[in-house]
Parts: structure tokens; C-alpha cells; sequence
């Protein structure tokens, strides 16, 4: 099991990026589950809209393995490009993406008191 010790400053735009960077490489050189699991759920915890991009594509790259941790990352990025990144999963043809990423948006659709995102979201579930 590798564990991973990250420190992240609030202004350091580069090391969130080659620290999002290296999860990845791990999650995508990596034969055990354990690893990719493990290395998906530190990356999942980037709530920088940063990770938004690196998310998507473990999700789609590892759809039956990490796509519901990837997706549940996804989540927690209270920006527009993470709702984005689910609406896009949402179309997926994987039933797995496809499935976390509808449950994510209706999720966030039921908690947020933004109506132009709850629209959105409306839209993009009854495929608009």
C-alpha cells in the first residue's frame, strides 16, 4: 500500500498540477487496485476546479473500477466545471459513469439554492 503525504498552499497553482499530474500517472501505470483506488481518492479530494480535468478522465479511463470516487470528486468542487465534467459523464455510454454521474447531478441539484444551476442540471438529466 502506498500512501501519500500531500501538502498543497492555497496559492501554488503549479504543485496542485503536477501533484494532480502525478495521481494520475499512478492511477493509469498502476496493476493493483489498491493502488489506483488509493491514488484516486487522494485525487478526488482536490476540490480545485484544477482536478476537474483529471477526474473526467479517471472516471472515463477506469470506468468499472474508480469512476464512482472520481465522480464523488467531481462533486465536491463547488464550481460550474465540475458540474460541467458530470453532465458530460452523464452521457457516457458506460452504465457505471454513467449511472454515479446522474446520481451525483441530481445530488446537487436537490442541495443547491442556485436555480440556474438546479436549471441546468434539470436540463441536462431530462436531456436538453
Amino acid at each position: 500500500m502506498i500512501l501519500f503525504d500531500i501538502q498543497i498552499l492555497p496559492e501554488d497553482r503549479d504543485q496542485l498540477v503536477q501533484t494532480c499530474d502525478k495521481l494520475k500517472s499512478k492511477i493509469n501505470s498502476s496493476s493493483s487496485y489498491g493502488d489506483i483506488a488509493e491514488a484516486a481518492l487522494a485525487l478526488s479530494y482536490v476540490t480545485d476546479p484544477v482536478a476537474v480535468p483529471y477526474l473526467r478522465d479517471v472516471a472515463l479511463l477506469h470506468a468499472g473500477f474508480v469512476a464512482p470516487i472520481a465522480v464523488r470528486g467531481l462533486k465536491r468542487i463547488d464550481e460550474n466545471s465540475g458540474i460541467e465534467a458530470l453532465i458530460y459523464l452523464s452521457s457516457q455510454s458506460d452504465p457505471t459513469v454513467h449511472s454515479v454521474a446522474r446520481t451525483s447531478l441530481a445530488q446537487i441539484m436537490l442541495e443547491t439554492k442556485d436555480a440556474s444551476v438546479r436549471q441546468k442540471i434539470k436540463s441536462a438529466l431530462d436531456g436538453k
